[in-house]
């Protein structure tokens, strides 16, 4: 319906419905081909620390840290460290981390900090066949 001319819908209407439906489509494949680069660069990072068998705190703090509540990464911390994971990608290791921190949510935004125990959460992989039943069905 279009209230300008009071009709189902005019040319004009038509014409700009479709220049909005373009704009909306290249918006949309913008978005998606970013997901699809994001997603591998996820993918890549899991692999490695999967294929590491390492604990993820073990790779960020390596020294240990004294309390882990009270721990967090730094974003320098974090390109340094999953830059190297990504054969020195750091650019990819930044937004990295702005997507944890997205996936996070606002609770884990403290300007460039990020609790080390969400970063851990976040990175963790857990064998299904070692969960209880109830969390896996």
């Amino acid at each position: 319906w279009c209230d300008r001319c009071e009709f189902e819908i005019c040319a004009e209407c038509t014409e700009s419905r479709e220049e909005d439906d373009i704009t909306v489509i290249t918006q949309s494949r913008t978005v998606g081909q970013r997901n699809i680069v994001h997603w591998y660069m996820v993918d890549k990072v899991l692999q490695i620390l999967c294929a590491s068998h390492c604990d993820v705190w073990s790779v960020f703090f390596p020294a240990g840290v004294g309390e882990k509540e009270a721990a967090v990464i730094t974003k320098a911390d974090f390109v340094d460290v999953v830059g190297d994971l990504l054969d020195g990608d750091t650019s990819g290791a930044a937004e990295f981390f702005e997507l944890m921190q997205d996936y996070l949510g606002n609770h884990a935004r403290l300007v460039d900090n990020v609790p080390a125990g969400a970063v851990v959460e976040c990175l963790r992989v857990q064998d299904l066949s070692l969960l209880p039943d109830d969390v896996v069905h």
